[in-house]
Protein backbone atom coordinates (compact mmCIF):
# COMPACT_ATOMS: atom_id res chain seq x y z
CA UNK A 1 0.00 0.00 0.00
CA UNK A 2 2.47 1.99 0.70
CA UNK A 3 5.01 0.98 -2.30
CA UNK A 4 1.72 2.11 -4.57
CA UNK A 5 1.18 5.03 -2.96
CA UNK A 6 5.25 6.12 -3.17
CA UNK A 7 5.39 4.51 -6.69
CA UNK A 8 2.62 7.24 -7.30
CA UNK A 9 4.00 10.09 -5.52
CA UNK A 10 6.92 9.67 -7.65
CA UNK A 11 4.84 9.54 -10.92
CA UNK A 12 3.32 12.77 -10.06
CA UNK A 13 6.54 14.12 -9.33
CA UNK A 14 8.14 13.26 -12.44
CA UNK A 15 5.41 14.66 -14.30
CA UNK A 16 5.31 17.79 -12.43
CA UNK A 17 9.00 18.14 -13.32
CA UNK A 18 8.63 17.26 -17.00
CA UNK A 19 5.96 20.11 -16.71
CA UNK A 20 7.89 22.55 -15.07
CA UNK A 21 11.03 21.80 -17.43
CA UNK A 22 8.95 22.55 -20.73
CA UNK A 23 7.16 25.57 -18.58
CA UNK A 24 10.65 26.92 -18.43
CA UNK A 25 12.14 26.54 -21.38
CA UNK A 26 8.79 28.33 -23.12
CA UNK A 27 9.60 31.03 -20.90
CA UNK A 28 13.41 31.23 -22.47
CA UNK A 29 12.01 31.21 -25.97
CA UNK A 30 9.42 34.24 -25.14
CA UNK A 31 12.32 35.89 -22.99
CA UNK A 32 14.52 36.11 -26.06
CA UNK A 33 12.24 37.02 -28.41
CA UNK A 34 11.33 39.67 -26.48
CA UNK A 35 14.71 40.72 -25.49
CA UNK A 36 15.33 40.90 -29.50
CA UNK A 37 12.39 43.41 -30.14
CA UNK A 38 13.46 45.34 -27.70
CA UNK A 39 16.92 45.63 -29.27
CA UNK A 40 15.35 46.47 -32.67
CA UNK A 41 13.18 49.23 -30.91
CA UNK A 42 16.49 50.82 -29.11
CA UNK A 43 18.01 51.05 -32.08
CA UNK A 44 15.33 52.91 -34.03
CA UNK A 45 14.65 55.61 -31.50
CA UNK A 46 18.55 56.13 -31.37
CA UNK A 47 18.42 56.25 -34.84
CA UNK A 48 15.47 59.09 -34.96
CA UNK A 49 17.13 60.69 -31.83
CA UNK A 50 20.18 60.88 -33.48
CA UNK A 51 18.05 62.55 -36.67
CA UNK A 52 16.13 64.56 -34.39
CA UNK A 53 19.44 65.97 -32.67
CA UNK A 54 20.90 66.99 -35.89
CA UNK A 55 17.93 68.66 -37.04
CA UNK A 56 17.78 70.65 -33.98
CA UNK A 57 21.69 71.30 -34.48
CA UNK A 58 20.78 73.22 -37.81
CA UNK A 59 17.67 74.97 -36.57
CA UNK A 60 20.15 76.17 -33.73
CA UNK A 61 22.79 77.30 -35.86
CA UNK A 62 20.39 79.22 -38.33
CA UNK A 63 18.83 80.88 -35.63
CA UNK A 64 22.42 82.01 -34.19
CA UNK A 65 23.23 83.45 -37.55
CA UNK A 66 19.94 85.32 -37.54
CA UNK A 67 20.50 87.11 -34.30
CA UNK A 68 24.14 87.75 -35.05
CA UNK A 69 22.46 89.59 -38.26
CA UNK A 70 20.22 91.68 -35.66
CA UNK A 71 23.07 92.32 -33.63
CA UNK A 72 25.02 93.71 -36.00
CA UNK A 73 21.65 95.64 -37.35
CA UNK A 74 21.16 97.23 -33.71
CA UNK A 75 24.70 98.08 -33.68
CA UNK A 76 24.67 100.12 -36.30
CA UNK A 77 21.91 101.75 -35.54
CA UNK A 78 22.98 102.56 -32.10
CA UNK A 79 25.98 104.08 -33.22
CA UNK A 80 23.69 106.77 -35.24
CA UNK A 81 21.60 107.35 -32.29
CA UNK A 82 25.05 108.30 -30.70
CA UNK A 83 25.92 110.34 -33.28
CA UNK A 84 22.28 112.07 -33.83
CA UNK A 85 22.71 112.42 -29.53
CA UNK A 86 25.74 114.08 -30.30
CA UNK A 87 24.81 116.77 -32.97
CA UNK A 88 21.89 117.86 -30.46
CA UNK A 89 23.63 118.11 -27.53
CA UNK A 90 26.09 120.02 -29.73
CA UNK A 91 23.05 122.47 -30.48
CA UNK A 92 21.59 122.01 -27.23
CA UNK A 93 25.06 123.98 -26.00
CA UNK A 94 24.66 126.88 -29.04
CA UNK A 95 21.48 127.36 -28.08
CA UNK A 96 22.34 127.63 -23.89
CA UNK A 97 24.95 130.38 -25.35
CA UNK A 98 22.14 131.99 -27.06
CA UNK A 99 19.99 132.17 -23.90
CA UNK A 100 22.84 133.33 -21.83
CA UNK A 101 23.09 136.53 -24.55
CA UNK A 102 19.95 137.43 -24.44
CA UNK A 103 19.38 137.16 -20.78
CA UNK A 104 21.96 139.71 -20.42
CA UNK A 105 20.39 141.93 -22.41
CA UNK A 106 17.03 141.45 -21.22
CA UNK A 107 18.53 142.35 -17.79
CA UNK A 108 20.11 145.30 -19.21
CA UNK A 109 16.84 146.52 -20.50
CA UNK A 110 15.05 146.13 -17.66
CA UNK A 111 17.16 148.32 -15.69
CA UNK A 112 16.37 150.97 -18.10
CA UNK A 113 12.74 150.51 -17.61
CA UNK A 114 13.14 150.39 -14.46
CA UNK A 115 15.30 153.45 -14.33
CA UNK A 116 12.37 154.59 -16.94
CA UNK A 117 9.49 153.77 -14.79
CA UNK A 118 10.75 156.14 -11.96
CA UNK A 119 11.76 159.04 -14.61
CA UNK A 120 7.61 158.60 -15.53
CA UNK A 121 6.45 158.39 -11.65
CA UNK A 122 8.26 161.75 -10.87
CA UNK A 123 6.78 163.63 -13.68
CA UNK A 124 3.36 161.77 -13.50
CA UNK A 125 3.61 163.80 -9.79
CA UNK A 126 4.89 166.59 -11.62
CA UNK A 127 1.66 166.39 -14.00
CA UNK A 128 -0.63 165.50 -11.08
CA UNK A 129 0.47 168.61 -8.90
CA UNK A 130 -0.34 170.74 -12.23
CA UNK A 131 -3.37 169.65 -12.71
CA UNK A 132 -4.79 170.33 -9.33
CA UNK A 133 -3.15 173.46 -9.32
CA UNK A 134 -4.80 174.20 -12.64
CA UNK A 135 -8.63 173.14 -11.13
CA UNK A 136 -7.61 175.29 -8.15
CA UNK A 137 -6.91 178.41 -9.97
CA UNK A 138 -10.31 177.23 -12.24
CA UNK A 139 -12.30 177.15 -9.36
CA UNK A 140 -11.45 180.06 -7.91
CA UNK A 141 -11.91 181.88 -11.37
CA UNK A 142 -15.58 179.87 -11.69
CA UNK A 143 -16.24 180.76 -8.55
CA UNK A 144 -17.46 177.24 -7.13
CA UNK A 145 -15.70 173.27 -7.44
CA UNK A 146 -15.39 170.91 -9.94
CA UNK A 147 -18.23 169.03 -9.05
CA UNK A 148 -20.68 171.77 -8.44
CA UNK A 149 -20.02 173.02 -12.12
CA UNK A 150 -20.12 169.88 -13.68
CA UNK A 151 -23.70 168.82 -11.94
CA UNK A 152 -25.26 172.63 -13.12
CA UNK A 153 -23.65 172.13 -16.68
CA UNK A 154 -25.52 168.37 -16.13
CA UNK A 155 -28.72 170.14 -15.37
CA UNK A 156 -28.41 172.32 -18.25
CA UNK A 157 -27.94 169.96 -20.69
CA UNK A 158 -30.61 167.63 -19.31
CA UNK A 159 -33.35 170.85 -19.44
CA UNK A 160 -32.34 171.83 -22.76
CA UNK A 161 -32.19 168.43 -24.52
CA UNK A 162 -35.93 168.02 -22.01
CA UNK A 163 -37.52 171.04 -23.80
CA UNK A 164 -36.08 169.75 -27.25
CA UNK A 165 -37.47 166.15 -26.80
CA UNK A 166 -40.78 168.07 -25.70
CA UNK A 167 -40.95 169.79 -28.75
CA UNK A 168 -39.62 166.89 -31.12
CA UNK A 169 -42.48 164.69 -29.11
CA UNK A 170 -45.49 167.28 -29.36
CA UNK A 171 -44.51 168.34 -32.89
CA UNK A 172 -44.48 164.20 -33.20
CA UNK A 173 -48.13 164.50 -31.62
CA UNK A 174 -49.35 166.80 -33.75
CA UNK A 175 -48.41 165.63 -37.23
CA UNK A 176 -49.31 161.83 -36.02
CA UNK A 177 -52.69 163.46 -34.55
CA UNK A 178 -53.33 165.63 -37.52
CA UNK A 179 -53.12 162.69 -40.13
CA UNK A 180 -54.66 160.50 -38.08
CA UNK A 181 -57.99 163.46 -38.00
CA UNK A 182 -57.18 163.99 -41.67
CA UNK A 183 -57.58 159.94 -42.50
CA UNK A 184 -60.26 159.50 -39.83
CA UNK A 185 -62.31 162.12 -41.20
CA UNK A 186 -61.90 160.98 -44.95
CA UNK A 187 -62.68 157.34 -43.70
CA UNK A 188 -66.13 159.09 -41.66
CA UNK A 189 -66.86 161.20 -45.10
CA UNK A 190 -66.71 157.83 -46.92
CA UNK A 191 -68.93 156.07 -45.07
CA UNK A 192 -71.58 159.11 -44.36
CA UNK A 193 -71.69 158.93 -48.40
CA UNK A 194 -71.42 155.58 -48.71
CA UNK A 195 -74.41 154.94 -46.20
CA UNK A 196 -78.08 154.97 -47.29
CA UNK A 197 -80.88 156.59 -45.81
CA UNK A 198 -81.46 154.68 -42.18
CA UNK A 199 -84.14 152.25 -41.91
CA UNK A 200 -87.98 153.65 -40.93
CA UNK A 201 -88.55 153.27 -37.71
CA UNK A 202 -91.77 153.92 -36.07
CA UNK A 203 -92.80 156.65 -33.51
CA UNK A 204 -93.76 155.54 -30.06
CA UNK A 205 -96.19 157.83 -28.58
CA UNK A 206 -96.99 158.22 -24.92
CA UNK A 207 -100.63 159.45 -24.97
CA UNK A 208 -104.17 157.77 -25.52
CA UNK A 209 -106.58 160.19 -26.99
CA UNK A 210 -110.17 158.99 -25.47
CA UNK A 211 -113.05 158.58 -28.23
CA UNK A 212 -116.41 159.96 -27.84
CA UNK A 213 -118.80 158.03 -26.30
CA UNK A 214 -115.93 155.53 -24.73
CA UNK A 215 -113.70 155.60 -22.00
CA UNK A 216 -111.81 153.81 -19.29
CA UNK A 217 -112.65 153.59 -15.45
CA UNK A 218 -109.98 154.14 -13.13
CA UNK A 219 -110.59 150.16 -12.00
CA UNK A 220 -108.69 149.57 -15.35
CA UNK A 221 -106.14 152.26 -15.41
CA UNK A 222 -105.61 151.54 -12.01
CA UNK A 223 -105.00 147.80 -13.13
CA UNK A 224 -103.28 148.10 -16.54
CA UNK A 225 -100.88 150.48 -14.00
CA UNK A 226 -100.67 147.45 -11.70
CA UNK A 227 -99.66 144.79 -14.32
CA UNK A 228 -97.57 146.95 -16.51
CA UNK A 229 -96.16 149.11 -14.47
CA UNK A 230 -96.63 152.13 -16.58
CA UNK A 231 -97.94 155.30 -14.97
CA UNK A 232 -101.31 156.61 -16.04
CA UNK A 233 -102.29 160.17 -16.33
CA UNK A 234 -105.35 161.88 -17.50
CA UNK A 235 -104.79 165.05 -19.67
CA UNK A 236 -107.53 166.92 -21.81
CA UNK A 237 -108.67 164.69 -24.32
CA UNK A 238 -106.99 161.47 -23.59
CA UNK A 239 -104.50 160.08 -21.02
CA UNK A 240 -100.11 160.23 -20.94
CA UNK A 241 -98.19 156.84 -20.59
CA UNK A 242 -94.67 157.83 -18.47
CA UNK A 243 -91.95 154.47 -17.80
CA UNK A 244 -88.59 154.19 -18.25
CA UNK A 245 -89.49 151.02 -19.29
CA UNK A 246 -90.91 151.95 -23.58
CA UNK A 247 -91.59 148.27 -24.03
CA UNK A 248 -93.85 148.24 -20.64
CA UNK A 249 -95.49 151.58 -22.15
CA UNK A 250 -96.77 150.79 -25.52
CA UNK A 251 -97.84 147.43 -24.11
CA UNK A 252 -99.86 149.80 -21.70
CA UNK A 253 -101.12 151.89 -25.00
CA UNK A 254 -102.07 149.50 -27.37
CA UNK A 255 -103.84 147.22 -24.50
CA UNK A 256 -105.85 150.68 -23.80
CA UNK A 257 -106.41 150.93 -27.80
CA UNK A 258 -108.08 147.67 -27.54
CA UNK A 259 -110.18 148.12 -24.88
CA UNK A 260 -111.65 151.60 -26.27
CA UNK A 261 -112.13 149.67 -29.59
CA UNK A 262 -113.98 147.21 -28.03
CA UNK A 263 -115.77 148.63 -25.38
CA UNK A 264 -115.09 146.29 -22.79
CA UNK A 265 -113.82 147.36 -19.42
CA UNK A 266 -113.93 143.96 -17.23
CA UNK A 267 -110.75 142.58 -15.61
CA UNK A 268 -110.87 139.45 -18.15
CA UNK A 269 -111.12 142.21 -20.90
CA UNK A 270 -107.99 143.97 -18.98
CA UNK A 271 -105.72 141.06 -19.14
CA UNK A 272 -106.87 139.55 -22.41
CA UNK A 273 -106.13 142.89 -23.91
CA UNK A 274 -102.48 143.11 -22.49
CA UNK A 275 -101.88 139.83 -23.43
CA UNK A 276 -102.71 140.65 -27.08
CA UNK A 277 -100.14 143.62 -26.86
CA UNK A 278 -97.47 141.54 -25.51
CA UNK A 279 -98.00 138.71 -27.81
CA UNK A 280 -97.81 141.88 -31.15
CA UNK A 281 -94.74 143.62 -29.23
CA UNK A 282 -92.69 140.11 -28.62
CA UNK A 283 -93.65 139.40 -32.53
CA UNK A 284 -92.65 142.83 -33.42
CA UNK A 285 -89.75 142.89 -31.48
CA UNK A 286 -88.53 139.03 -33.09
CA UNK A 287 -89.40 140.61 -36.49
CA UNK A 288 -87.05 143.54 -35.89
CA UNK A 289 -84.43 141.49 -34.96
CA UNK A 290 -84.70 139.39 -37.30
CA UNK A 291 -84.56 141.66 -40.27
CA UNK A 292 -81.44 143.97 -38.64
CA UNK A 293 -79.86 140.19 -39.16
CA UNK A 294 -81.29 140.33 -42.61
CA UNK A 295 -79.90 143.86 -43.54
CA UNK A 296 -76.31 143.47 -42.25
CA UNK A 297 -76.05 139.88 -43.61
CA UNK A 298 -74.89 138.52 -39.85
CA UNK A 299 -74.33 134.84 -39.19
CA UNK A 300 -76.47 133.16 -36.64
CA UNK A 301 -77.16 134.30 -33.46
CA UNK A 302 -78.43 133.10 -30.09
CA UNK A 303 -82.21 133.72 -30.21
CA UNK A 304 -82.46 135.53 -27.15
CA UNK A 305 -79.53 137.83 -28.19
CA UNK A 306 -82.14 138.74 -31.77
CA UNK A 307 -85.44 139.08 -29.49
CA UNK A 308 -83.35 141.54 -27.21
CA UNK A 309 -81.58 143.49 -30.72
CA UNK A 310 -85.55 143.38 -31.97
CA UNK A 311 -86.62 145.57 -28.35
CA UNK A 312 -84.38 147.96 -29.08
CA UNK A 313 -86.87 149.21 -31.54
CA UNK A 314 -89.18 150.69 -28.50
CA UNK A 315 -86.04 152.67 -26.92
CA UNK A 316 -85.10 155.86 -27.83
CA UNK A 317 -81.98 158.47 -26.62
CA UNK A 318 -82.45 161.73 -27.17
CA UNK A 319 -85.54 160.84 -29.75
CA UNK A 320 -83.13 158.63 -31.57
CA UNK A 321 -84.56 154.97 -32.26
CA UNK A 322 -81.73 152.72 -30.49
CA UNK A 323 -83.03 149.76 -33.35
CA UNK A 324 -82.07 152.17 -35.72
CA UNK A 325 -79.43 153.62 -34.35
CA UNK A 326 -77.55 149.89 -33.86
CA UNK A 327 -77.98 149.50 -37.38
CA UNK A 328 -76.43 152.54 -38.62
CA UNK A 329 -73.58 152.44 -36.21
CA UNK A 330 -73.49 148.73 -37.48
CA UNK A 331 -73.29 149.90 -41.33
CA UNK A 332 -70.67 152.70 -40.62
CA UNK A 333 -68.33 150.27 -38.41
CA UNK A 334 -68.68 147.39 -41.38
CA UNK A 335 -67.49 150.16 -43.97
CA UNK A 336 -64.82 151.38 -42.01
CA UNK A 337 -63.70 147.91 -40.86
CA UNK A 338 -63.54 146.73 -45.06
CA UNK A 339 -61.76 150.29 -45.31
CA UNK A 340 -58.96 149.54 -43.19
CA UNK A 341 -58.50 145.87 -43.93
CA UNK A 342 -60.54 144.52 -40.99
CA UNK A 343 -62.61 141.51 -40.49
CA UNK A 344 -66.10 143.36 -41.77
CA UNK A 345 -68.89 140.77 -39.95
CA UNK A 346 -67.43 140.70 -36.37
CA UNK A 347 -67.25 144.48 -36.99
CA UNK A 348 -71.32 144.85 -37.64
CA UNK A 349 -71.44 142.26 -35.07
CA UNK A 350 -70.28 144.08 -32.29
CA UNK A 351 -71.27 147.69 -33.72
CA UNK A 352 -75.25 145.68 -33.88
CA UNK A 353 -74.92 144.47 -29.61
CA UNK A 354 -73.48 147.68 -28.43
CA UNK A 355 -75.90 148.47 -26.97
CA UNK A 356 -78.26 145.73 -26.16
CA UNK A 357 -77.51 146.97 -22.18
CA UNK A 358 -80.51 149.49 -22.46
CA UNK A 359 -82.58 146.66 -22.87
CA UNK A 360 -81.48 144.77 -19.82
CA UNK A 361 -81.41 148.19 -17.68
CA UNK A 362 -84.96 148.92 -18.41
CA UNK A 363 -86.78 145.38 -18.02
CA UNK A 364 -84.09 143.86 -15.43
CA UNK A 365 -82.32 144.22 -12.63
CA UNK A 366 -78.56 144.20 -14.82
CA UNK A 367 -76.02 144.99 -12.89
CA UNK A 368 -73.35 147.98 -13.58
CA UNK A 369 -73.54 150.41 -17.11
CA UNK A 370 -75.59 148.97 -19.51
CA UNK A 371 -71.90 148.24 -21.19
CA UNK A 372 -71.14 145.90 -19.09
CA UNK A 373 -74.52 144.19 -18.68
CA UNK A 374 -75.07 144.40 -22.25
CA UNK A 375 -71.53 142.56 -22.62
CA UNK A 376 -72.28 139.93 -20.43
CA UNK A 377 -75.57 139.06 -21.86
CA UNK A 378 -73.68 138.56 -25.24
CA UNK A 379 -70.97 136.78 -23.83
CA UNK A 380 -73.29 134.24 -21.96
CA UNK A 381 -74.97 133.40 -24.90
CA UNK A 382 -71.94 132.26 -27.18
CA UNK A 383 -70.55 135.28 -28.51
CA UNK A 384 -66.67 136.03 -28.95
CA UNK A 385 -64.39 137.62 -26.53
CA UNK A 386 -63.60 140.70 -29.02
CA UNK A 387 -67.24 141.22 -29.62
CA UNK A 388 -67.65 141.76 -25.36
CA UNK A 389 -64.51 143.69 -25.01
CA UNK A 390 -66.15 146.24 -27.91
CA UNK A 391 -69.17 146.62 -26.06
CA UNK A 392 -67.96 146.98 -22.70
CA UNK A 393 -65.67 149.77 -23.87
CA UNK A 394 -67.30 151.77 -26.31
CA UNK A 395 -68.52 153.87 -22.94
CA UNK A 396 -64.81 153.52 -21.30
CA UNK A 397 -66.06 150.57 -19.03
CA UNK A 398 -62.74 149.41 -20.05
CA UNK A 399 -59.96 150.80 -21.67
CA UNK A 400 -60.29 150.04 -25.61
CA UNK A 401 -57.48 147.58 -26.27
CA UNK A 402 -58.19 146.50 -29.58
CA UNK A 403 -58.67 148.36 -33.56
CA UNK A 404 -62.03 146.94 -33.09
CA UNK A 405 -62.89 148.64 -29.74
CA UNK A 406 -62.04 152.23 -31.16
CA UNK A 407 -63.89 151.35 -33.80
CA UNK A 408 -66.82 150.45 -32.25
CA UNK A 409 -66.92 153.74 -29.90
CA UNK A 410 -66.10 156.08 -33.11
CA UNK A 411 -69.10 154.96 -34.69
CA UNK A 412 -71.38 154.95 -32.06
CA UNK A 413 -70.23 158.39 -31.75
CA UNK A 414 -70.29 158.95 -35.54
CA UNK A 415 -74.49 158.24 -35.59
CA UNK A 416 -75.41 160.15 -32.49
CA UNK A 417 -73.39 162.89 -33.37
CA UNK A 418 -74.62 163.04 -36.83
CA UNK A 419 -77.22 166.11 -37.91
CA UNK A 420 -80.45 165.55 -37.16
CA UNK A 421 -79.82 162.53 -35.27
CA UNK A 422 -80.55 163.40 -31.99
CA UNK A 423 -82.76 166.05 -30.13
CA UNK A 424 -83.15 167.22 -26.80
CA UNK A 425 -85.46 169.65 -24.39
CA UNK A 426 -84.41 173.38 -23.44
CA UNK A 427 -83.89 171.71 -20.14
CA UNK A 428 -81.35 169.37 -20.96
CA UNK A 429 -79.28 171.99 -22.47
CA UNK A 430 -79.64 174.53 -19.80
CA UNK A 431 -78.38 171.64 -17.45
CA UNK A 432 -75.67 170.46 -19.36
CA UNK A 433 -74.34 174.41 -20.22
CA UNK A 434 -74.44 174.95 -16.12
CA UNK A 435 -72.57 171.45 -15.78
CA UNK A 436 -70.16 172.29 -18.07
CA UNK A 437 -69.77 175.74 -16.37
CA UNK A 438 -69.76 174.02 -12.84
CA UNK A 439 -66.68 171.60 -14.25
CA UNK A 440 -64.08 174.22 -15.68
CA UNK A 441 -64.37 176.43 -12.54
CA UNK A 442 -63.50 173.67 -10.13
CA UNK A 443 -60.08 173.89 -11.38
CA UNK A 444 -58.16 176.85 -10.41
CA UNK A 445 -55.81 176.29 -13.37
CA UNK A 446 -58.14 177.73 -15.49
CA UNK A 447 -58.28 181.27 -16.08
CA UNK A 448 -61.11 181.46 -18.32
CA UNK A 449 -63.50 179.07 -20.50
CA UNK A 450 -65.88 179.35 -22.94
CA UNK A 451 -68.46 176.45 -24.10
CA UNK A 452 -68.91 176.77 -27.66
CA UNK A 453 -71.00 175.40 -30.62
CA UNK A 454 -73.82 174.57 -28.35
CA UNK A 455 -72.05 172.92 -25.58
CA UNK A 456 -69.73 170.20 -28.06
CA UNK A 457 -66.77 172.02 -27.53
CA UNK A 458 -64.96 173.69 -24.72
CA UNK A 459 -62.00 176.04 -25.22
CA UNK A 460 -59.95 176.87 -21.53
CA UNK A 461 -57.40 179.31 -21.08
CA UNK A 462 -54.59 178.91 -18.63
CA UNK A 463 -51.34 180.69 -16.73
CA UNK A 464 -48.72 179.35 -18.41
CA UNK A 465 -46.94 180.74 -15.06
CA UNK A 466 -48.69 177.65 -13.65
CA UNK A 467 -49.18 175.22 -15.96
CA UNK A 468 -46.34 173.68 -17.91
CA UNK A 469 -47.27 172.08 -21.38
CA UNK A 470 -47.18 168.22 -20.10
CA UNK A 471 -49.72 170.09 -17.40
CA UNK A 472 -51.73 171.16 -20.72
CA UNK A 473 -52.23 167.65 -21.60
CA UNK A 474 -52.63 166.24 -17.92
CA UNK A 475 -55.47 169.15 -17.65
CA UNK A 476 -57.46 168.45 -20.84
CA UNK A 477 -57.65 165.01 -20.35
CA UNK A 478 -59.03 165.77 -16.53
CA UNK A 479 -61.54 167.89 -17.69
CA UNK A 480 -62.55 165.66 -20.42
CA UNK A 481 -62.88 162.84 -17.88
CA UNK A 482 -65.38 164.70 -15.91
CA UNK A 483 -67.56 165.98 -18.28
CA UNK A 484 -68.01 162.17 -19.18
CA UNK A 485 -68.60 161.12 -15.17
CA UNK A 486 -70.87 163.75 -14.61
CA UNK A 487 -72.48 165.38 -18.15
CA UNK A 488 -75.53 163.83 -20.10
CA UNK A 489 -74.88 164.52 -23.49
CA UNK A 490 -75.69 163.22 -27.23
CA UNK A 491 -72.24 162.92 -29.28
CA UNK A 492 -69.28 164.22 -27.88
CA UNK A 493 -67.59 167.29 -26.44
CA UNK A 494 -64.26 168.51 -27.54
CA UNK A 495 -61.97 170.28 -24.46
CA UNK A 496 -59.29 172.39 -26.20
CA UNK A 497 -56.99 173.89 -23.67
CA UNK A 498 -54.86 177.09 -24.76
CA UNK A 499 -51.56 177.82 -22.91
CA UNK A 500 -50.08 181.12 -24.36
CA UNK A 501 -46.14 182.44 -23.65
CA UNK A 502 -46.15 186.56 -23.91
CA UNK A 503 -42.84 188.47 -23.66
CA UNK A 504 -42.77 192.20 -22.70
CA UNK A 505 -39.98 194.51 -23.53
CA UNK A 506 -39.72 198.31 -22.67
CA UNK A 507 -37.72 200.40 -24.66
CA UNK A 508 -36.05 203.89 -22.78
Amino acid sequence: MIGVAATTIAGAALTASTLYLNHKSKHARRLQAVEAEARAALAQIHAEADASVEEATLRLAAHAEAREAEQISAEALLEEDEARLKRMEEAQARRLEHFDGVEATLEDLFERVKGRKGQLELLRAEITGMTRRQRDLLEEVAGGSQRALMEARKAELISRAEVAANKRHHGALERLSLRAEMEARALMDLSGHRHGGPLPAPRWPSTVDARPGKGLSSEVLSLISAQTGVSVEPREGGWRLSCHNTFAREQARRAMELLLRSGHSSEAHVNRALSKALTALERGAQEAGQRAIKVLKLKEMHPEIVFTVGKLLYRTSFSQNQWQHAIETAELCGMIADELGMATEEARRAALLHDLGKVLWAETEAVGSHAISGALFAVERGEAEAVRHAIIAHHGEEKPSTPLAHLVAATDALSGGRPGARRETLEAYTQRMDDLNRICEGFSEIQRAYIMHGGREVRIEVDPRWVSDQGVERLSSQVAQLIEEECVYPGQIKVMVIRERRFYATAR
